[in-house]
């Protein structure tokens, strides 16, 4: 079949069709690659963030745990000292519980 037998519609038919057909496996592509970004997406969504949040609250907990301590080293009295005292052994309790997965609820004082 010579270049110069085929009608100017028949090639333009055909050129046609091949950008259709191109165009529709670029798309067929799109879809495939943000299926995958989807999965990954809902995979740090449910997996990763609550393990940060978990990890921040943990070093919140930390940091109220060392001010505590610090406020007690400069502490001179014995009912001041009760009274953190009092308030690390609730921190510890919320920390510990942190550690292990669990939410607490008032951990956040």
């Amino acid at each position: 079949m010579n270049k110069n037998s085929v009608k100017l519609g028949t090639r333009l038919s055909l050129a046609f069709a091949a950008l259709v057909l191109l165009t529709i496996a670029v798309g067929g592509l799109a879809l495939v690659q943000l299926s995958g970004m989807n999965t990954r997406t809902q995979d740090i969504a449910e997996n990763w963030l609550p393990s940060i949040k978990m990890l921040g609250e943990m070093r919140t907990a930390a940091n109220q745990l060392r001010r505590q301590e610090a406020d007690h080293v400069l502490s001179v009295e014995a009912a001041e000292m009760a009274a953190i005292e009092g308030r690390m052994a609730e921190i510890q309790i919320c920390l510990g519980g942190q550690a292990k997965g669990l939410r607490a609820n008032d951990c956040h004082s």
